[in-house]
């Protein structure tokens, strides 16, 4: 869907792709992430919803620096 070109970072619950100048990740949330969340999901009942998010890479790092992944 987003046309993306290589994964970068896989773990169980998280992964990212590079798309040009961009990444594109996915995050399934567990509860300590979900804390002070600004996006409405703060529950126990959220555990498991799962972010995707389209950046800007403006950083030399890999992709999952854009978000703790909790490995």
């Amino acid at each position: 869907m987003f046309g993306v070109d290589e994964v970068v970072h896989q773990t169980d619950k998280f992964i990212s792709w590079r798309h040009g100048d961009y990444v594109v990740w996915a995050k399934k949330m567990e509860l300590s992430d979900l804390q002070n969340d600004p996006f409405n999901a703060y529950t126990e009942a959220d555990v498991g919803v799962v972010r995707v998010a389209v950046e800007l890479e403006i950083h030399d790092h890999a992709p999952a620096f854009h978000m703790q992944m909790g490995d």
